[in-house]
């Protein structure tokens, strides 16, 4: 016979129409603002012309790009996800599946989402969820100071390697986001104790059909 406290919370999911799992359920506006923010393309090539300038001596930092896009996987409705790419001094690195939502305690999650190569946008979409393989310990956790400001950490998860046990520290704003990779660090990127800054320089819209579902929502960073 069920206790008086699961009754009630199987009640409480029944009317809500909600997923126990935070990933299962409709964007919150939290999470839809983060991931306007983090959805486009992004450069450090102005870093890297800046100090390029007074540091000679030394080896220039990696050139990166990264790329954030939105795509709608049938299998993952109705999370939030992306194709992330990234590409270190012309070599690609990075390239998996990110979902975005918020957990029952008010923290953004990404999850890390291992994908086959090479695949069109319409099979990306048409994925079934036997051809996704999450990564264990690969998931990072953001908090937000501000509307326009996230900080959190991000495991060293590629397709090409996992290393759980090394993160990149990151902040999240409207126009960039820094990332710090320690000389110490057995990354994909070289060793720098000034953080990467990547600024962005194409923004991509969600879905229209995200939009449509999210009725008065209004990005924090669209001035």
């Amino acid at each position: 016979m069920l206790s008086a406290q699961i009754f009630h919370f199987i009640c409480l999911v029944l009317v809500s129409g909600q997923s126990s799992d935070p990933e299962s359920r409709e964007p919150t506006l939290k999470a839809l603002n983060f991931a306007s923010m983090l959805s486009g393309k992004f450069s450090n090539a102005k870093q890297v012309k800046a100090e390029s300038a007074f540091i000679e001596e030394e080896e220039p930092r990696d050139s990166l790009i990264f790329k954030v896009t939105p795509v709608e996987v049938a299998a993952l409705q109705p999370t939030l996800t992306f194709i992330v790419n990234e590409i270190v001094n012309g070599n690609l690195t990075r390239y998996h599946l990110l979902t975005i939502f918020e957990d029952d305690e008010g923290f953004v999650n990404l999850k890390h989402y291992i994908i086959p190569s090479n695949l069109t946008a319409s099979k990306i979409q048409n994925l079934r969820r036997d051809d996704i393989k999450q990564e264990v310990g690969c998931d990072a956790k953001y908090t937000k100071l501000t509307d326009t400001t996230f900080i959190g950490s991000w495991p060293a998860c590629t397709q090409f390697r996992v290393n759980v046990k090394q993160r990149y520290s990151v902040t999240v704003t409207c126009s960039s986001f820094t990332m710090t990779v320690l000389p110490t660090q057995n990354l994909p990127e070289s060793g720098n104790e000034i953080p990467y800054v990547n600024y962005k320089i194409e923004t991509y819209p969600l879905p229209a059909s995200v939009l449509a579902r999210a009725g008065q929502f209004k990005p924090s960073c669209s001035n």
